[in-house]
């Protein structure tokens, strides 16, 4: 092989590397704040928010994605814009359906050079009932400022387990009282009769 075709493939795989190592990525961050974590276990509280974050992209001006999720268990209640375009931001679509939700937007301003994790949106939503529901990115669009499509992009999914609502101690004191007199009772008719 000659001295030319070596370097010529040689700076290719270099290229290419570089290329697939800074692909952007897309990520369901289930607890906002600090690193990104994936999976979320609820056991207290009926609420929760989930963070859309964008990382690693070159000349970011659009965006849009879809977030699927199983809607016999949680239910979104609203979207709040990460305002990463600032003033410059057009919102395109800010949908809630019963199973996923829709979130785009755009700037006619010059694209983002985006290097560690920036929000884009933020979803609030409410626990229904026990289970798990994996929190799902589909749809996912990203374009420069000359509106091509950015690509390759990564997609970092979300879950979350939702535990059954534990009986308050009060109530099973209650309850464990309530037996013991009854039991009493009938214990008490039984050595009359």
């Amino acid at each position: 092989m000659s001295k030319f075709s070596l370097l010529t493939v040689s700076g290719l795989a270099l290229a290419l590397s570089a290329f697939s190592a800074s692909a952007a990525t897309l990520s369901v961050d289930m607890v906002p704040g600090g690193v990104i974590d994936q999976n979320l276990i609820i056991t207290d509280s009926p609420s929760f928010s989930v963070n859309i974050l964008v990382a690693d992209v070159a000349d970011l001006a659009g965006f849009e994605f879809n977030l699927d999720f199983d809607g016999t268990l949680i239910s979104a209640d609203s979207i709040i814009s990460g305002n990463l375009f600032g003033a410059d931001t057009w919102p395109i679509t800010s949908q809630i359906n019963a199973n996923s939700i829709s979130f785009s937007e755009t700037t006619f301003a010059a694209g983002l050079e985006i290097s560690s994790p920036v929000i884009l949106a933020t979803i609030n939503f409410q626990a229904v009932s026990p289970g798990s529901s994996s929190l799902t990115l589909s749809s996912v669009l990203l374009s420069d400022s000359l509106a091509a499509s950015i690509s390759p992009v990564g997609i970092e999914n979300g879950g979350v387990y939702l535990a059954p609502v534990p009986l308050p101690p009060a109530f099973l004191l209650f309850s464990s009282g309530l037996a013991w007199l009854v039991g009493r009772s009938r214990q008490k008719s039984l050595q009359v009769a």
